[in-house]
């Protein structure tokens, strides 16, 4: 008589774990991220990153063109019909600029991960 068996012990699982033992085995699994973002939520966290992303430009001029582009995308992000492509656009700005100070692993360059990723969760890529 052949059998198979498994003793684990002194592990810790958490999240979603799975585990298959034998032949012609299937694991399938899936983790609940939650809900995508909304256009409430891009607005609300652009509103809250606001002064930050504008002290990230070097010049005052620089500053006043992120705090400008900022507004037209809050405008388009809370009007009726927004323009995904003009989103895109005016943030592509924001980035170019603050591009300087998001240095890999600074604070700048994660909220900058975030909002474009919330912005592709939004409009799509």
């Amino acid at each position: 008589m052949t059998s198979n068996s498994v003793n684990i012990s002194g592990g810790k699982f958490t999240g979603a774990t799975a585990m298959s033992v034998g032949n012609n085995n299937t694991v399938t699994g899936s983790i609940n991220a939650g809900p995508p973002p909304t256009r409430g939520d891009l607005s609300a966290t652009l509103r809250d990153v606001h002064d930050q992303l504008v002290a990230a430009g070097s010049t005052p001029e620089e500053q006043q063109e992120i705090a400008d582009s900022l507004r037209k995308i809050l405008v388009e992000v809370d009007s009726d019909t927004p323009v995904p492509a003009r989103v895109r656009s005016r943030w592509s700005v924001v980035e170019s600029i603050v591009g300087a100070a998001a240095t890999t692993g600074t604070a700048i360059a994660e909220t900058t991960g975030k909002i474009s990723e919330m912005i592709t969760a939004v409009f799509g890529a």
